[in-house]
C-alpha cells in the first residue's frame, strides 16, 4: 500500500476508536474535531479510496506523464478543507474494512 494510505489508516483508526468509545459508553467525548490542511486531507481521502491515478507515480515520469496525472494535491483539494459524511456506522466500517486497525508501530519501525 502507498504511504498516504498507511498514514491515513492511522487517522481512520483513531476516528473509529473515538466513535466506538462514545457509542459503547467508554468515553465522555462528545465530538472529535480534527484540523487538517490539503496534505493531511489527501492521506485521509486516499485511505477512503479516492484519487487513484491510472498508473503509479514514479521518479522517471516523462513530461507527458506529469501533464496527465489526474489526481494531485493542487488539482483535487484546497489548502483548507472540510470533510463531512453521514453514513450508518456499521456500513462505514464495512466499507473501510482492513483500512482500520493498521499496525502503526510496524509502519513506523526503524528497519
Amino acid at each position: 500500500p502507498t504511504l498516504n494510505l498507511q498514514i491515513g489508516c492511522r487517522y481512520i483508526t483513531q476516528l473509529v476508536n473515538g466513535v466506538e468509545g462514545h457509542l459503547y459508553g467508554n468515553s465522555t467525548v462528545k465530538a472529535d474535531l480534527k484540523n487538517a490542511h490539503a496534505f493531511s486531507m489527501m492521506m485521509i481521502l486516499t485511505t477512503f479510496g479516492l484519487f487513484k491515478n491510472e498508473y503509479p507515480l514514479t521518479g522517471n515520469f516523462t513530461f507527458e506523464h506529469i501533464q496527465n496525472v489526474e489526481y494531485s494535491e493542487y488539482r483535487t483539494i484546497h489548502w483548507s478543507s472540510n470533510l463531512y459524511f453521514e453514513i450508518p456506522w456499521n456500513k462505514f466500517k464495512k466499507i473501510l474494512g482492513d483500512k482500520i486497525w493498521c499496525d502503526y508501530e510496524k509502519l513506523c519501525a526503524y528497519p
